[in-house]
């Protein structure tokens, strides 16, 4: 498995602690052999930050740019992608000859454009192309639109970064037979021997998008590439046909380390013209003119297709050993650090008396395990206030588990969302217990807590690792008692 954690020091041996409490339940009524008694019981249970040095490369989103933390150290955000290339049925028209009523140029073109250059013009009524229609491209952009941007935010009115977009030498497999990880070797896809454009932005001036003409090696040229896909007599009629003629793309981040950006929208964006007769009125008289009509078409890197999110933590490693200790403990993402601990499940039952319990008399009633949070003590950019979701899952079931969308089961899978009154995570493991007390399958070590985010697709939630970055602070086993990460069990023993 490609997925890799790395422990620093073995986890000890789990603490466990007091606080019982033991009633008889209806002794007065019920035979002897009958008898209930009702335990309670509080286990401590020690924790460890962990280094990940990849997650499943899964998301709706797309990441660039660079942050340092002042903790944490450098992440840097990148990407490789595929192109949309809207061939099929219902696919391009290139030249587009339709004609829309507004303003807008994405389908075709307006009806008003000739009123607008000499108002004796009247709306077009119709477009159709000449014996020789003379479709050219004229210029391709690269665009990214933004919905969230992380970073130091008084650095935004002034604080630059640059963009470089690659063409890929190898194209992306499909994903329903590949995994691809967040650690992808770009030297795997992309040689950087064919740089199609760069540019810089800044995020509060291009906050409504940011635009990078492709010709620094590759820009006309790529347009015309592009336009002749949808010429008549193409032999590339299909997506799979498409990846083979333009592989893909590689976006990366090459300077500053301000921030970094939530994208939701990349696209290629390839002007073109062509010559049409325009049927039309000129000062009410009916007339047709030849004219060279602009248009475009957008190619985009959207999750029809293959792309993966690549995140790099600079410097993690050397900064680890200076956040291991026995007061906190750790998640940070993406990729970065998670949460480990192992479920005592033998001293569950056998604490209660310091010795064993006949386990084939014993019900689990209730199992809770606690992680309460701490709010971050430095200065960072990173959340205030902790992931809303996390996971409690065996390691090597990671994987797994986002590649399948499966959702939490409470056997081997557990859901918490974050308690702000109580500033705490609580994973029911009651199901998994009880499970465990027949024989069944749960793992009671090597489990980690995993942020993750929770989207709502067709009435249905999917869990997906947390690719945006957040931190959470947990209090360990040497904190402040009432702050320990614990379980906390209630369970019947028949007599």
């Amino acid at each position: 498995m490609r997925l890799k954690f790395v422990f620093v020091t073995l986890l000890p041996i789990l603490l466990l602690s007091a606080c019982k409490d033991t009633d008889q339940v209806g002794s007065s009524i019920q035979p002897d052999e009958d008898l209930l008694q009702v335990h309670s019981n509080k286990i401590y249970v020690e924790s460890a930050s962990v280094l990940m040095d990849s997650v499943l490369s899964k998301s709706s989103d797309l990441f660039l740019g660079k942050y340092t933390d002042a903790v944490f150290g450098q992440t840097q955000a990148e990407f490789i992608s595929q192109i949309d290339a809207r061939l099929g049925v219902n696919g391009l028209t290139i030249p587009d000859t339709t004609i829309v009523s507004s303003n807008s140029t994405y389908s075709g073109i307006p009806s008003d454009f000739l009123s607008k250059k000499d108002p004796a013009y009247g709306p077009v009524k119709e477009i159709t192309l000449p014996e020789n229609e003379n479709v050219r491209a004229d210029s391709v952009f690269f665009v990214i639109g933004f919905t969230d941007v992380f970073g130091d935010t008084t650095m935004m009115s002034s604080a630059q970064q640059g963009i470089k977009i690659y063409a890929l030498n190898k194209t992306l497999e499909s994903s329903a037979v590949h995994k691809y990880y967040t650690n992808t070797d770009i030297a795997d896809f992309c040689k950087m021997d064919t740089l199609l454009g760069e540019g810089t932005y800044n995020v509060r001036e291009n906050k409504d998008g940011i635009v990078i003409r492709l010709e620094s090696t590759d820009g006309k040229q790529l347009g015309d590439r592009l336009i002749n896909v949808y010429r008549k007599g193409s032999t590339i009629n299909t997506q799979s046909q498409f990846n083979d003629f333009f592989k893909g793309i590689y976006v990366s981040s090459y300077f500053n380390e301000s921030h970094i950006m939530k994208i939701y929208t990349a696209y290629l964006l390839v002007y073109y013209s062509f010559d049409a007769n325009v049927s039309t009125t000129y000062q009410g008289r009916d007339t047709t003119i030849n004219r060279r009509l602009p248009n475009y078409i957008s190619l985009s890197a959207n999750k029809a297709v293959e792309r993966v999110n690549l995140f790099r933590h600079v410097d993690l490693v050397e900064k680890f050993p200076s956040l291991q200790n026995n007061k906190t403990t750790y998640t940070y993402t993406p990729a970065g650090m998670y949460t480990a601990v192992n479920i005592p499940f033998t001293t569950m039952v056998d604490s209660i008396e310091n010795k064993p319990a006949d386990t084939a008399k014993v019900m689990f009633n209730s199992v809770r395990l606690t992680f309460f949070a701490k709010k971050l003590d430095w200065k960072t950019d990173l959340n205030k206030t902790p992931n809303p979701y996390m996971l409690l899952i065996h390691k090597d079931s990671i994987v797994p588990f986002f590649h399948r969308n499966k959702i939490p089961d409470g056997a081997s899978s557990f859901f918490a969302a974050y308690n702000k009154a109580g500033e705490s995570y609580t994973f029911d493991l009651t199901k998994a217990a009880q499970r465990k007390l027949t024989g069944q399958n749960f793992f009671t070590d090597n489990l980690v807590v995993i942020p993750v985010v929770v989207e709502e697709i067709d009435n249905r939630n999917y869990y997906r690792q947390q690719l945006w970055l957040t931190a959470a602070m947990l209090h360990g086993k040497e904190a402040e008692e009432s702050k320990r990460p614990r379980l906390d069990m209630v369970y019947t023993e028949r007599k």
